[in-house]
């Protein structure tokens, strides 16, 4: 069984193994988009071809210990490292492997919890909350709310918490389960249409002693 991440940050030892990726030198030469995304999709499945087991869980592992302890997204994080698989083929090992695919889940709701603990952070920045304007027919200067910010910062708590949501529904969800109280739980209600005559006085009757007795 795979073994539990933990929400650290990547370990050095995995960012010296897998760089994240420099940026290109531009070449007078533009190719279309189209070619670039073929050629370089062709490179990475011609790469992870014959990998074996232990590299794969290797490189998911270490794609899975970003994504628990940031809020950035399996497309970023392959992009950012020629040296991962493209997203098609990592999902592709997560389909084939059960092992590879409980670390992905538990990367993910690691995750949502990250996205929490930023979430008050984000609420209670307030730095550029307010700015300066210039009345553009007296010239004076005044202090006012920058609601275009304040929104912006909105967006942002919204988002996470959708995602969140979707991530641990069963934390961070808003359906709600009903359940009782462990001294008084809820008993279910009995379907009584379907018995006959008999059954159903000798349910009556059981149902009387059973309430005697309590």
């Amino acid at each position: 069984m795979a073994k539990a991440l933990t929400s650290k940050k990547p370990t050095a030892k995995l960012v010296a193994k897998f760089p994240a990726k420099k940026p290109a030198m531009k070449s007078s030469a533009k190719k279309p988009a189209s070619d670039k995304f073929t050629s370089e999709l062709a490179r990475r499945r011609s790469l992870f071809a014959n990998m074996t087991e232990e590299k794969k869980l290797e490189i998911v592992k270490a794609v899975c210990e970003i994504i628990a302890s940031t809020e950035r997204g399996v497309v970023s994080i392959l992009k950012d490292h020629p040296d991962f698989p493209n997203y098609s083929l990592f999902y592709e090992w997560l389909d084939t492997d059960k092992a590879l695919a409980d670390i992905y889940t538990r990367a993910k709701f690691q995750q949502a919890e990250c996205m929490g603990d930023k979430l008050l952070d984000i609420a209670d920045d307030g730095t550029n909350d307010w700015t300066e304007r210039e009345n553009e027919r007296t010239g004076k200067v005044s202090v006012v709310l920058d609601g275009e910010h304040v929104q912006r910062s909105r967006l942002r708590v919204e988002t996470r918490k959708w995602l969140m949501a979707h991530l641990k529904p069963h934390k961070f969800g808003d359906r709600q389960i009903l359940a009782g109280d462990p001294e008084a739980p809820l008993s279910p209600v009995a379907d009584l249409s379907a018995l006959s005559d008999a059954e159903l006085q000798a349910y009556l009757t059981l149902q009387r002693k059973l309430e005697n007795k309590s």
